[in-house]
């Protein structure tokens, strides 16, 4: 019976951290859907952060053009840039507007 409350207690533990890591916790499903397009917009710099960071590494290491791999993580941060800025003229909620400057200020900030 010992055994199998600890088990019990280890699975529910392990759910809560992939919950955690994969889902942003239990309220993630409650978002507004500005907030998950928040959220994805965020994920998607994130990802162009590190493209350019990955190109710089390679351009450096290898001494390999990597012109075309910088400019098209640009081209999606221009993108994001313009989702978000739509985002916030339309969210009605402050906080998502409030996410919407920073996620424009890490746009600039990953831009450089």
């Amino acid at each position: 019976m010992k055994k199998l409350v600890i088990l019990v207690v280890v699975a529910g533990a392990g759910f809560f951290a992939w919950n955690q890591f994969t889902q942003g916790g239990f309220g993630a499903r409650n978002l507004t859907p500005g907030q998950q397009r928040v959220r994805t917009l965020e994920e998607q710099i994130d990802a162009a952060g590190g493209q350019i960071a990955q190109a710089g590494r390679t351009a450096g290491v290898s001494g390999l053009d990597t012109t075309s791999d910088v400019e098209s993580a640009l081209r999606q941060l221009e993108r994001i840039e313009s989702e978000l800025q739509a985002l916030k003229r339309s969210a009605k909620e402050e906080t998502t507007r409030q996410e919407c400057d920073r996620l424009l200020r890490k746009v600039e900030a990953t831009r450089r």
